[in-house]
């Protein structure tokens, strides 16, 4: 989860005290926390995609990990991470149209038995 790397810059703002709620640094935190855990639960959606991208990405990065980096190291692996960004695009877009139709109409009650039908016994 990216906002993970943003934790350390949190703890350092709230060294200044109640001060720190006066800027906007804290609730950019908040606001990376609540954006990652959305996407994330929101990607459930699409689960295989997000955690094939993601998990492949990472299996990808691991032989890496020890050794000197390299800029063309990175290429496979961000290309598998793209998949799981992808994935959140396509969870963000299909809530984006979720939320912008209108919402459907309930039928009007009928009569019973409907007018024209037959009898029924």
């Amino acid at each position: 989860m990216p906002f993970v790397n943003g934790i350390k810059g949190f703890l350092v703002n709230l060294e200044m005290g109640p001060l720190a709620f006066v800027t906007g640094a804290p609730y950019g935190f908040f606001l990376s926390v609540v954006e990652n855990l959305t996407a994330f639960y929101q990607s459930r959606r699409r689960w295989i995609f997000a955690l094939a991208g993601y998990g492949m990405s990472i299996i990808a990065f691991l032989p890496m990990a020890w050794v000197k980096q390299f800029a063309h190291y990175n290429y496979w692996p961000m290309a598998l991470r793209s998949l799981f960004a992808v994935t959140l695009l396509w969870v963000a877009f299909e809530l984006a149209v979720i939320a912008w139709s209108p919402r459907g109409r309930q039928a009007p009650l009928r009569p019973d038995p409907a007018p024209g039908s037959l009898p029924h016994r």
